[in-house]
This record gives structure tokens, sequence and C-alpha cells, in this order.
């Protein structure tokens, strides 16, 4: 079970406070004896273990500081470690999506004093003071980052005595969060299936499988302090980068918002290399999980969705026409310094990640396809079976076939077409609208051409050109601020940067300006 170092200062410090943690422990392992949530990645012992081992990774800065965990501290801290995600135990509807709130709810309602009470859902911890109890369940329910950034600084959490409340539960909050072990997959490589993970909790189970292993501690072993995340990956593939890339996105983002608080909690005693991560990429020595198609559809949509800079108002006519079943053209930018590739690629992740076939072809002047070639390389991409050589006309009617079918679902099409001098796309464009009468399913084109140019008209389908401004200074900010997690005041700053770049009217430059600002991960070259 590690090293333990926190539990061991406490016992150190306070054998009574020790004793009476260990409790606590025995009873969290009883309330995950059978875990609930089959289908999620692990959340009892193994992940309770492994948080409370990078707590410990965390705080050696810390206690070789002056400022140094106090007895009472470290024994609130441990104690909401081991109680955090209890509320995922629940037999509830949302114990998922809401297991941090029932967490505390349960932890504050745990006292055997309140047994006249009519708490049908409840639990009962060796917790006999009152501050513990309710700082416990503060701390706990902060490893979620929003909960943690409330607390106030200082607190009454052990009898009279106020400790930092806030400190505890930033800590949690990370600790938590760089919890990417293969251990978490435990549940789904169980030797009986007798659940199936939906395509959102298989990318989970693959990321944890993926990874090899992870360290918290100094970026350099021979000047301690500034601490860094070493992720190692077991294979070293796009599809592996990609998921390392997504991963990585999304804990920077919280990362940006806990450090700072982190740092000025403790005192300045835990810091950060430049590189607050580094990703390590190793050849694989046997066969590695993969994602199936629709999971790696939810990856990529996700991914987009971490990266899209604003078109708000499109992105929500988008779901609309996918959901509604809409006949419909985008006429988009296809300029180079315009975001409508970037845009059509999260049009193509959100089509798939909804279960849509989609396609997407390029139309090069110089490779001049010819109809019955765009016909074919439609049918494959929709996983229809290859189209047989046909003449223009011939091969075009057997691309509407699969169109016309009933209950066959929603089709999505992006054309990249930069000159608009293929004589046939309006008959493909009034093909690609085709749909049977008792059929529901949208039939959405992403039409990218210079200056958003194209036919205003196509029988049977809807043609709207998105009013595709520049990028304002505003919508920069609340993207650094809400994908990337810069303060409002670092977001504000870097917005009117961009700005005075000139980048909103070059949104596609935008787009690698933003990258290279905001990526403070590192990626090591593969290892063999």
């Amino acid at each position: 079970m590690g090293t333990r170092e926190l539990y061991r200062e406490l016992l150190t410090k306070e054998p009574e406070l020790a004793k009476r943690l260990d409790k606590v422990c025995e009873e969290a392992l009883e309330i995950w004896k059978y875990p609930h949530l089959q289908q999620m990645t692990e959340h009892g012992r193994p992940h309770i273990e492994q948080v409370e081992a990078n707590l410990d990774a965390l705080t050696r800065p810390l206690q070789a500081s002056v400022s140094s965990l106090e007895a009472a501290e470290i024994y609130v801290l441990l104690a909401a470690c081991w109680l955090h995600d209890i509320g995922m135990q629940l037999h509830v509807a949302d114990a998922r999506a809401e297991h941090a709130q029932h967490s505390y709810e349960l932890i504050l309602h745990s006292s055997t004093q309140m047994d006249g009470q009519e708490l049908r859902l409840r639990v009962i911890l060796p917790i006999e003071d009152t501050n513990a109890r309710e700082a416990i369940a503060r701390v706990a329910r902060a490893h979620w980052t929003s909960f943690a950034l409330e607390l106030p600084s200082r607190e009454h959490i052990f009898g009279n005595f106020r400790g930092r409340l806030r400190l505890l539960g930033l800590l949690l909050a990370m600790a938590d969060l760089l919890d990417l072990s293969p251990i978490r997959a435990r549940y789904f490589r169980t030797w009986h299936h007798l659940y199936e993970a939906d395509a959102v909790g298989l990318l989970h189970h693959v990321k944890h499988e993926l990874a090899r292993g992870f360290e918290v501690g100094p970026a350099d072993p021979h000047v301690p302090g500034d601490l860094r995340f070493l992720l190692t990956w077991r294979a070293d593939d796009a599809e592996t980068r990609q998921i390392s890339d997504w991963v990585l996105h999304e804990l920077s983002l919280y990362w940006r918002q806990i450090a700072p608080e982190l740092h000025r909690e403790s005192g300045g005693a835990i810091r950060w290399a430049k590189w607050w991560a580094q990703a390590v990429f190793q050849a694989p020595l046997g066969p590695r999980p993969r994602l199936t198609p629709q999971a790696h559809a939810v990856l990529d949509a996700e991914r987009a969705e971490q990266v899209r800079i604003d078109r708000e108002a499109f992105a929500a006519t988008f779901r609309t026409a996918l959901k509604e079943g809409r006949r419909i053209i985008f006429r988009l930018p296809g300029d180079s310094l315009w975001d409508g590739n970037q845009m059509s690629r999260w049009c193509s992740s959100q089509a798939r990640k909804a279960g849509a076939r989609s396609a997407d072809l390029h139309l090069r002047p110089a490779e001049a396809k010819d109809l019955p070639s765009i016909a074919a390389e439609l049918m494959h991409q929709w996983g229809f079976r290859d189209l047989p050589p046909l003449p223009g006309e011939e091969a075009l009617e057997r691309v509407k076939t699969p169109l016309l079918t009933a209950g066959i679902g929603a089709f999505v099409t992006v054309i990249r077409d930069e000159s608009l001098a293929v004589s046939y796309l309006p008959d493909l464009l009034g093909v690609l609208a085709s749909r049977h009468p008792g059929e529901a399913g949208a039939r959405i084109t992403i039409l990218l051409s210079t200056g958003a140019a194209g036919p205003d008209e196509i029988s049977g389908a809807e043609v709207t050109r998105p009013d595709w401004t520049a990028i304002s200074e505003e919508d920069i900010r609340l993207h650094l601020n809400r994908s990337w997690g810069w303060s409002e005041e670092e977001s504000r700053a870097k917005a009117a940067t961009a700005t005075r770049l000139d980048l909103g009217q070059q949104p596609g430059r935008l787009y690698t300006f933003l990258r290279d600002e905001c990526v403070i991960w590192d990626t090591l070259s593969s290892v063999y």
C-alpha cells in the first residue's frame, strides 16, 4: 500500500488520531466491498490508495517546509481521501454525475446521533468530532475543483483547531486528478463479462489500460521542489497520442486552476516545473487495447470540442439540424486564414459520435475526380460495398439508394471544393439531400469553398451561409478561460495580445497561436 508517509507522520504526532483514521478507512473499505457501478473505472481501494500516494508525493515539499501539515490537518485530509467517492455507491440515478455532492451529504449525516431522523440512504462513520466530520465532508466534496476553490482558507476542522481547509481541498483535488493508472480499468478486465461498457466507458477504460504508469515528483531529482507529472504510455501510435493530448488538455484545464492556489495556500512550498507534465511513449510489448469505432468517435468529438474556438451559434444550429433530422447545406469559408476547415472537422466528429454516417471529400482542381470515383469514395466512407465502375449518372443513382432507404439514419458529408469548378457539384448536392419519405435521419452537407461561395438553391434542401465574422477578443478570452483554464486576468491579457496581432481576423492562424501558447505539457520522444 505504498509508503503512507503522511499516515506515518500522523502516527508519530498523534497516535490516537491515527487510530481514529484506521476506523474510518475500515468503514470505507466496507462501503466499497461490492462496487455498484460495475461499468465504471475503479473507484474503490486501488484508486483510494493511489490518491493517498499522490498526496504523499504532493506534500513532500510542504512537509519539508516551516508550513508542514498539522496532525489534525493530516487526519481530515486522509479521511476525506478514503471517503471522497462513496457517493458513487448510492443506488440513485445520478450516482456518477453528482457523486461529489452525494459523498458530502453521506459524510455530513453519518453521525449515530442522527438515528431518529428519516435518512433512507446513509452510512455510519466513526467520526465523533462534529467539526472534523464537517471538514472531512467539505474536503471530500472538494475533489471536484469547483468545490475546492470555494472553500475558505481557514476553518475549525477538529475541536477548536483552525486548519487550512482550502489547502486540504486543493491537495485532494490535485491528487485525485492525477490518478491515471492501469489498475483503474480492473472492472472492465474481469473474466466474466456480465455487463458491457458503453462507448464513453470504454474510452476511459482504454485510457487507463494504455497508461503504463505515472510519477509525481521533482522534475530534476537533484533539485527538489519543482514538481512534475510524468506519464508513460504503453504504446506509440496515432490513437495513443490522440488520447494523450485529450487527457493532458483536460488535466491542464484543472491544473491551471488548482496550481496557483495550491502554491499560495502552501506558502509557496508546492510549486511546479515550467512543463508541469511530460508524456513518454513506449513501444508496445504485446497486444494493446483498442477503441471500438464508436469509442474512437467519442474521442474525436471530445478532442474537437476541447480546441473549438467560439462559433457557438453555428455549433448550436448544426446540433439542432442533426437532432431534428433537417436536410441542409452549410456553406463555410474554406480559405486558409479562416476556420472553416477546423469547424468542418468538428462537425464530422459530432456526427460520428451521434452515430451518423459521415464522409469527407476533397475535390482538388489538380486531381479532377470524375463522378464515378466520387460516388465510389462516398459509398466506401459510408461503410457500404464498393461500387463497380459505372457511368456518371448511374453511379449517382447508386449513391442515392442508401440515402432513400427507410430507417437508415443520418448522413453528414463534408465537401472541400476550392474552385467550385466541378460541373456535377449541384447534382451531387441534390443527391446528398435525398431521403425516404418515412425517414427522419438528417441529411447535412458542409460545403467548404473560397469565400463560402456555392449554389444558393438546391432542390430538396435548405442552403444557408452562417454568419462567419471575425472571432472577437471576448470570444478568445472565454475560450482561454473555459477550455484551457486560464484565469480571468491571464485570459484577458492573452486575448488582447491575439487581437493586437489581428488573429481574430485570421482564425486559421489563431488556432495555431493558441495551441503554441496554451500547451503546457511536453511530449518526449519514444523510448524503446
